[in-house]
């Protein structure tokens, strides 16, 4: 299978659901950059190749994949390297090297992955994952954006009525709200600095963003 490497070009722009009463996100400009995504995310052999196109191009950004699933398993067990098999894997101390190394900055996408509905919903739980990630890697990574939900309408109408099994996000727009407004909060009042957009969903699901926009 091939690994597939897009361009995207984001605009900061804060989610209506995760705004803070006491601090606000400021739209002030585009950025450019490579988005990693294929099977098997992120193909560890090539990822150094990632980061040199990235700075060979001179796109100062590279987004990443964060997968709750993957990196805590279990309640506070963390894996910051996964092996695969194969050549695949992650290794998220690697990428923080490679970002130091080509003067590319990430931009983590979180994402629920597989972990049970019930977690899912956990607002303190997601809040304690996407902070011990940002934590970690904040200076390393050189974090200055993130993501929060990669795909939550992904086979989700965000009424909790429609069948969710092969979406990464099971809960509905409500749930959804509150779990990020809980980490925004977490993660804004010790990083006020760094930038948070909305989840980020398909494109042509209007019903989910109506839902989560007026939450």
């Amino acid at each position: 299978m091939k690994a597939i490497i897009s361009i995207f070009f984001f605009f900061i722009v804060l989610s209506v659901c995760a705004q803070s009463q006491t601090g606000t996100n400021t739209p002030t400009k585009f950025i450019y950059g490579i988005k990693i995504s294929g099977d098997d995310f992120p193909y560890k052999n090539l990822m150094e190749t990632y980061f040199q196109t990235a700075s060979d191009l001179g796109m100062g950004y590279l987004k990443i994949i964060a997968g709750w699933d993957i990196i805590e398993p279990s309640d506070n067990q963390w894996r910051w390297k996964v092996d695969l098999g194969g050549g695949k894997g992650v290794d998220y101390d690697s990428i923080a090297q490679l970002s130091q190394k080509y003067g590319v900055s990430v931009i983590p996408t979180f994402e629920a992955g597989m972990q049970p509905l019930g977690l899912q919903k956990d607002s303190a739980r997601w809040a304690r994952f996407v902070y011990t990630f940002i934590s970690r890697y904040k200076n390393t990574m050189n974090i200055q954006y993130t993501e929060f939900q990669n795909e939550p309408n992904n086979n989700n109408d965000g009424s909790g009525s429609t069948s969710t099994l092969q979406g990464d996000w099971r809960g509905t727009a409500k749930e959804l709200v509150a779990t990020n407004n809980a980490a925004y909060e977490k993660v804004k009042a010790s990083y006020p600095d760094i930038m948070i957009g909305s989840a980020g969903f398909i494109t042509g699901s209007r019903i989910q963003i109506e839902r989560y926009t007026q939450k």
